[in-house]
This record gives C-alpha cells, sequence and structure tokens, in this order.
C-alpha cells in the first residue's frame, strides 16, 4: 500500500513538471500580459480600420517573430489577413510580400491563391490573376473555397469586359455555394 503511494505521488510530481515545462515553451506568464490576438486584427478589419489591424497584425508578427513558424496556423492566417488589408489600401507590394510568406507555410493554400490573384487583379495582370484563382479552384478543399474562387475569376472576367465567362463562373460559384448573397448580388448586376 505504501508503495502505490510513491508511485502514485511520483507520478503526480513527473504530471507537474511536465505542465510547468509546457507553460513556460509556450510564453509563460507572458502569456498573462495583455497583448494583441488575431480577433483584434480581424475585428478592425470588418469594422472598416485597416490602418488599425495593419499596425496590429505587424506588432503580432515582430513580438512573436522567433515562435512564428510555431504558430504555423495562425501565422497563415495573419499573413492572408495582411494582405487582405493592404490591397484595401492597395499596397500590392506589401500584399504580395505577405502572401509568399503564407504560400511558404501552407505551399498549397487555396485561400492565399485567390488573395494572390485579387493582388494580381489590383496590379491590372490578368494572366497572373486568372492562373493564381485557377490554382486556389484547385487547391480548395471544400465547396466554399472553390466557391470563392469562382466568384474571384468572375470578377477578374468581368473586370476584363468577358461579360459571358464572368457570368458563368459567378454562376459556378452559386451552385457550389448557393447561401453566398454577395455572388447572387453580383450576378443580378451583370444581368441587368
Amino acid at each position: 500500500m505504501q508503495s502505490r503511494f510513491w508511485y502514485l505521488l511520483i507520478g503526480i510530481v513527473i504530471s507537474l513538471g511536465i505542465i510547468v515545462a509546457m507553460f513556460f515553451m509556450v510564453g509563460g506568464p507572458e502569456i498573462f500580459k495583455r497583448g494583441y490576438t488575431i480577433d483584434e486584427v480581424r475585428r478592425l478589419k470588418y469594422e472598416g480600420n485597416f490602418e488599425g489591424a495593419i499596425k496590429i497584425a505587424n506588432e503580432i508578427v515582430k513580438k512573436n517573430t522567433n515562435k512564428i513558424e510555431s504558430l504555423m496556423s495562425n501565422s497563415l492566417e495573419l499573413f492572408i489577413l495582411l494582405a487582405e488589408l493592404y490591397i484595401k489600401k492597395k499596397e500590392y507590394s506589401m500584399a504580395s510580400k505577405n502572401i509568399e510568406k503564407a504560400l511558404k507555410i501552407e505551399p498549397k493554400n487555396s485561400w492565399a491563391f485567390r488573395v494572390m490573384g485579387t493582388v494580381y487583379k489590383g496590379k491590372n495582370e490578368p494572366k497572373l490573376a486568372e492562373e493564381y484563382l485557377k490554382e486556389a479552384i484547385k487547391f480548395a478543399k471544400n465547396d466554399i473555397g472553390r466557391a470563392h474562387a469562382y466568384f474571384g475569376l468572375g470578377r477578374l472576367y468581368l473586370k476584363e469586359g468577358n461579360k459571358k465567362k464572368a457570368i458563368k463562373n459567378i454562376k459556378k460559384a452559386i451552385d457550389l455555394y448557393p447561401k453566398e448573397a454577395a455572388f447572387k448580388r453580383e450576378l443580378s448586376k451583370i444581368e441587368h
């Protein structure tokens, strides 16, 4: 009975040691300090405060430069969000740099390819935009991702004056993701 007690006590001490070690590996006491989160970047983006969102996103990247690869999914999203924010400000070279960082983390990320297509659309390079949007379709893991890429292609073709191709691609987007009202609004504008 006494030996069971000691084994149990040793097991608890080892478990606590592992928990403490893991705590310090993820930032230790710093994780309790006030820091910005990717949620704040998203919130500011959707509120239209692009300058504030860019400032916070860059601060997160700077603060976590050494840890950024260990935070893969968050850093992937952060780089893509930064690219989208720079697109809103028409700062395409900064947007492109952030997408390149995202693609280093996940080379076949559909969202990153779609955003890079938007970068090239903004830079008036339709052939490159089309290539990236087609890659986004190819790498999409679900119908929603494919739908957004088809929608992007449709808007690219519309910008290029090819109404027939625009309608075809936007209809594909609607077929894949009928809940998205923006797709239907865009199609309605084109057809009328």
